[in-house]
């Protein structure tokens, strides 16, 4: 027991030292909202059961440090009130799960 707790330490102090040198603060347009985005390592994993399981590469990627703010949630919630329009001159936003949110579920 004694070991697993020296074991995880030690892991959760490492995984909090490398990520401080990755770390980075994006600012929103228009507001005084940011997010401090981390960069998770890629590499190589196995996906399954020890009988079906196949080696899966991920590559590395931003990932934000925190949950997001209802701050940070309403400037996209309430997207037609953007005012920048150089990125989507129609006003037509293409929505996915990881770009924008969808709407609340009433």
């Amino acid at each position: 027991m004694r070991l697993l707790s020296i074991f995880l330490f030690s892991f959760l102090f490492s995984f909090s030292t490398t990520s401080a040198q990755t770390i980075r603060l994006i600012p929103i347009p228009g507001s005084e909202v940011s997010f401090e985005m981390v960069l998770i390592p890629g590499g190589t994993f196995s996906m399954g059961t020890d009988a079906t399981g196949k080696q899966v590469k991920v590559d590395s990627f931003w990932m934000g440090r925190y949950e997001v703010s209802y701050e940070e949630f309403a400037l996209f919630y309430h997207r037609e009130l953007d005012t920048d329009t150089t990125l989507h001159p129609s006003g037509n936003y293409r929505v996915d799960a990881v770009t924008r949110p969808t709407p609340q579920y009433m």
